[in-house]
């Protein structure tokens, strides 16, 4: 099959591009800060997006993932700014850390049930982000991986999940509903601080409430 050598295209001026068939494996950095390209279309038997492979590509509006991708690197949309809308494949299971960090046009993302953890701030500083489904299979929700998301208004968080680690939704200013099921054993510092949600929970001098047993600070 044939390997695309990373940073190849760089420098191009497509504003489109679709991936050669027989593509199994996106290089790092192969479209590093390619500020022209809008457009991507990734072939059926891409299996794997390596770290920074579209990092910075500040004007790309829209991926098409095939059914055959299985991990997201780290950084991989690294502050695509003008990505709005990613439908994660099915088979996807990995997504690394900071893969969707800085995407502040984005405004919906849906997980698929091969998601059982989300890293350390993968979608970190989506400003836009409205919509967030989490699937029935999630277990953990990693350190700031929903941090600053601004326009997030409401989580409801999967029975099943046990783990919401520290910062997780922390600076969400516009988060007023969550839902947290009683699965959730551990909820670290910080991570609902600065939502409304939380100050509506807690007495006026008191920077703590208890869900479910859980003592949120």
């Amino acid at each position: 099959m044939p390997l695309i050598c990373g940073k190849y295209y760089m420098d191009r001026e497509e504003t489109s591009f679709t991936l050669p068939a027989g593509t199994d494996f996106v290089p790092m950095l192969l479209f590093n800060r390619c500020i022209t390209l809008e457009e991507v279309i990734l072939p059926e038997g891409v299996e794997v997006i390596a770290m920074s492979a579209f990092n910075e590509c500040s004007n790309l509006k829209r991926v098409v993932l095939p059914s055959t991708l299985s991990a997201i690197g780290q950084a991989a949309f690294f502050e695509c700014f003008s990505l709005r809308d990613i439908r994660i494949p099915e088979g996807c299971s990995i997504i690394h850390k900071h893969a969707f960090l800085g995407c502040t046009a984005l405004e919906e993302i849906t997980l698929p049930p091969s998601v059982t953890s989300i890293d350390y701030g993968v979608f970190s500083g989506c400003k836009s982000l409205r919509r967030v489904v989490l699937p029935p299979t999630l277990e953990r929700i990693g350190e700031n991986a929903f941090s600053c998301c601004t326009s997030l208004r409401e989580i409801q968080i999967p029975e099943g999940c046990r783990e919401i680690c520290n910062s997780a939704f922390c600076g969400c200013t516009a988060l007023e509903k969550v839902t947290i099921p009683p699965s959730v054993k551990s909820v670290g510092p910080f991570a609902f601080f600065d939502t409304p949600w939380l100050r509506s929970l807690c007495d006026q001098n008191s920077y703590e409430a208890i869900v479910n047993g859980i003592t949120i600070s």
